[in-house]
């Protein structure tokens, strides 16, 4: 089974604040999912810095659906 979106890059959640970055997610996810695999979760937490910020972008892991690596098909990617 493939399904159709966007892989949510580790790269974006480091970026989510800054606004161009967030809205362009936004749109993205209105167009086609967004998820996220293993692989990315395990990049984006390894990132962390300290326990409040692991805390955030775990939080943050809610804007994408999990999926396993293998059945996303990329469709695209945040520019």
């Amino acid at each position: 089974m493939a399904l159709t979106g966007y892989l949510f890059d580790p790269s974006v959640i480091h970026r989510l604040a800054r606004p161009q970055v967030a809205d362009r997610v936004d749109v993205l996810g209105v167009q086609r999912p967004l998820y996220r695999c293993a692989v990315t979760d395990l990049e984006v937490l390894r990132g962390s810095v300290s326990p409040a910020d692991y805390e955030a972008r775990r939080a943050a892991r809610h804007l994408a659906s999990w999926s396993p690596a293998e059945w996303i098909v990329p469709a695209g990617s945040v520019d």
